[in-house]
């Protein structure tokens, strides 16, 4: 058995390895893209010639809800969507001056994710546009931050990275009538090393507590993330089509937490070579749009792929899950 020390080691090492796999990945990728002419014309064109753009906006304004967009992938996401014709509603931390961005200041609520009353407010006080959203983006997450356990025993990760988003598509899909909207939610290749190792982790909502450190908390969140979205889709066929995608290794201040030689090896090397905010959005929106994309598939470079589990233990972890929202939802 593995002694706790031995698994913090571990879980870091894994980590990087894998930031290490997918920078090379990455830079292939943006070589191929250049000598492909895949630039931004290119995206927005595929975009703008897809069947669920042009669904979207037969017969009225496009609308589209982006969290997190005062962060750097958000901001680019909220431009390209308004310059696409959308009308873009934002929430987040720092959205309230998005007018640059072609915001209105009615359609920018400046909350925490993570305090349900007032995302709830939020949504109640669009919903009469939200009824018919077309696209959700959410951008908004934190990365390697200290240990803090909140009131109702979830760990800071899981609740903003994880359970917003699950409060978010139970409020949403209470508001969105028989429309067909697609969302997108950011995840991380880092979730291939959330080690569980107890394979009934998840068995009890305790395991929504755990800290091993601010990396492998990263990870689990975004674990759970794709873990729930590729089960929530199982459920039942419906209008709101769900997907989770690695929006690659985009050097943004989400990284600021981490430590401090890995901070500067981003900031003074990597960060020439890693994909750009802009690419990251772009390359989030063409999915987002795409006739390839897969309810519940989890999204690497473009390419769909399915998180698999046991089943019992996927009952285990949606039982837990269930148990934590009904009591956000009194």
């Amino acid at each position: 058995m593995f002694s706790e020390e031995i698994l913090v080691i571990i879980s870091v090492v894994h980590l990087y390895v894998i930031a290490a796999i997918y920078s090379a990945a990455e830079l292939y990728t943006s070589i191929k893209d250049y000598i492909d002419g895949r630039d931004k014309q290119y995206y927005l064109s595929r975009v703008k010639n897809s069947l669920f753009y042009n669904e979207a906006g037969e017969l009225r304004r496009r609308t589209a809800l982006v969290t997190g967009a005062a962060g750097a992938i958000g901001r680019k996401v909220v431009k390209h969507l308004s310059d696409l014709g959308y009308q873009v509603f934002v929430m987040g931390h720092g959205v309230g001056n998005l007018r640059h961005l072609g915001v209105k200041d009615i359609d920018s609520c400046d909350i925490d994710l993570t305090d349900d009353l007032k995302v709830s407010d939020c949504l109640e006080h669009w919903s009469g546009s939200l009824k018919r959203l077309d696209l959700f983006v959410s951008c908004h997450g934190i990365m390697a931050s200290p240990k803090h356990i909140n009131g109702n025993n979830i760990e800071r990760h899981m609740s903003v990275n994880f359970f917003s988003n699950v409060f978010m598509i139970e409020r949403l899909s209470k508001i969105i009538e028989n429309h067909h909207c697609r969302m997108v939610f950011l995840s991380s290749a880092t979730l291939h090393a959330a080690h569980v190792w107890d394979p009934n982790e998840f068995a009890t909502v305790e395991a929504f507590g755990y800290y091993r450190n601010g990396y492998h908390a990263y990870a689990m969140s975004k674990s759970c993330l794709t873990r729930y979205i590729y089960l929530k889709s199982r459920e039942e066929q419906r209008s709101i089509g769900m997907i989770s995608a690695h929006p690659g290794i985009v050097a943004t201040p989400l990284y600021d937490n981490v430590n401090f030689l890995w901070r500067v090896f981003i900031q003074n090397f990597l960060n020439h070579i890693l994909w750009s905010p802009d690419q990251a959005a772009l390359k989030l929106i063409d999915i987002a749009h795409s006739s390839e994309f897969f309810p519940g598939c989890y999204y690497e470079m473009g390419n769909a792929g399915e998180i698999a589990a046991d089943p019992q233990q996927n009952a285990q972890f949606m039982s837990s899950v269930e148990q934590v929202l009904r009591q956000k939802m009194k």
